[in-house]
């Protein structure tokens, strides 16, 4: 945000994106967290409305600006899985 008012600044090199205010009662909109069963301490970030879905880096790709998709869960799907970590102050 910019300090002199209350319209959002898009990081540097970013752009600026706009969307629509969806009530959080909405299934398309709500997501379960559940561990991956192999101890790995992964989770597989599932859809609400879509149940067979979970949230999948396309194509395995890891460069920056990969896209993220929903995608039908595919074991082992490493694209599939994610740790998740608390947010610090400090990076």
């Amino acid at each position: 945000m910019s300090t002199s008012s209350s319209t959002p600044s898009p990081a540097s090199g970013a752009s600026q994106i706009t969307g629509n205010l969806i009530s959080p009662q909405e299934e398309r909109v709500r997501w379960k967290v559940k561990p991956v069963k192999d101890d790995s301490g992964a989770y597989y970030i599932y859809s609400v409305a879509y149940p067979e879905n979970v949230v999948d880096v396309r194509a395995g790709g890891t460069d920056d600006g990969t896209a993220i998709i929903t995608f039908p869960k595919r074991p082992p799907g490493q694209n599939q899985q994610f740790l998740l970590r608390k947010a610090t102050e400090q990076p």
